[in-house]
């Protein structure tokens, strides 16, 4: 009869410590959930158009987007075809940040100074993420990567 309580014992142990893992990597294992970026630590990749949906829930979150860009006058800001009426305007952070590409001579000779938003400019930005609005929010850049033209 022990035997068979042990039995039970454990494998109610085992439940229990497979509930917990799975509810953890649940909260910080996946990229992207139903629009809401996973808790944990570190710099989540997501989607411009999945970043912005997920509203105030991605408020504050450590985020790395790849998209198109441009500027004008006075904005930077990121867009997603897939998503056309969201838009992220980019903060730099340091001065060595530039998200307007202008104060690199390289850069700006090869994709020009602004950036025109048709051109299919990309780039992947890293930083923290801030609700504005249901469409609209602002990335405090840190860091930019991997600027290329796509068609």
């Amino acid at each position: 009869m022990s035997l068979n309580v042990e039995s039970s014992g454990s494998l109610g142990l085992s439940k229990i410590a497979g509930i917990l893992l799975f509810l953890l990597c649940a909260t910080s294992c996946s990229e992207f959930n139903g629009g809401r970026i996973a808790t944990g630590t570190g710099t989540s990749s997501v989607e411009l158009c999945q970043l912005v949906a997920g509203g105030k829930s991605n408020d504050g979150r450590h985020v790395r987007v790849r998209a198109a860009f441009g500027s004008g006058a006075e904005y930077v800001r990121l867009f997603d075809k897939k998503c056309p009426s969201s838009t992220v305007f980019l903060k730099g952070t340091r001065d060595d940040v530039d998200p307007t590409l202008c104060r690199s001579e390289e850069l700006s000779k090869r994709y020009g100074c602004p950036v025109n938003g048709e051109s299919g400019v990309r780039g992947t930005f890293t930083g923290t993420y801030h609700f504005v609005s249901k469409k609209l929010g602002r990335l405090e850049v840190e860091e930019i990567a991997n600027v290329s033209k796509e068609q």
